[in-house]
């Protein structure tokens, strides 16, 4: 912590500690494994899926920005109808 310096048994402590802990992450069993294949693999499959989808959504922005023809309304017609009633 922030107290001063360790000493040699809290070193040692620590080390024991750090041993621990790595040996504790060597030991994960299979199935734990394989539950993080199966995740890893739906989000690969979800990120393909939702790139196609993207990509065609734009392909269509672009097929209707060639198409389309801009249409800017007149605001005039509308303020007249609500003055005259």
């Amino acid at each position: 912590m922030g107290h001063g310096k360790e000493t040699p048994r809290q070193k040692m402590i620590g080390m024991m500690y750090l041993v621990l802990t790595a040996m504790l992450a060597l030991n994960v069993s299979a199935e734990v494994l394989d539950a993080f294949r199966l995740v890893n693999e739906g989000i690969k499959n979800t990120t393909e899926i939702f790139s196609k989808k993207n990509e065609t959504i734009y392909k269509e922005f672009e097929a209707e920005k060639i198409s389309v023809v801009f249409f800017i309304p007149s605001f005039t017609s509308l303020n007249a109808s609500s003055t005259s009633e």
